[in-house]
This record gives structure tokens, sequence and C-alpha cells, in this order.
């Protein structure tokens, strides 16, 4: 338990301060490669609705 107690926090916290914007540049970031990898038929249009339902959650 010694000095590095809480160093955890302190990464929840830089996550939990992301902007909005940088979070929404990263969600329809995200949305383009699952597109693509659909496009490309490397996923399933199941697995496609499945991953975008995920990553519009978040």
């Amino acid at each position: 338990m010694g000095c590095c107690h809480g160093m955890g926090n302190m990464d929840s916290v830089k996550m939990n301060n992301m902007s909005d914007e940088q979070s929404g540049h990263k969600t329809s970031e995200a949305l383009e490669i699952l597109k693509t990898r659909y496009a490309k038929g490397e996923i399933t249009l199941q697995e496609y609705e499945e991953m975008k339902k995920t990553i519009s959650e978040n």
C-alpha cells in the first residue's frame, strides 16, 4: 500500500475529462472503420450492427 496507493484514480480522472468533441471524434472514426470493414466483407451484417450499437452507446 505504500507510495503508489491511489495512482489508478489519476487515469480515471483523465478519462472522465475527455471533451465531448474528442469523444465524438473517436466515435465517428470508429464508425468509419466499422463501415469500411463491413464494405470489404470482413464482418457480417449482424456483427456490424452489434458493433455499431456498442460504439454508439459509448
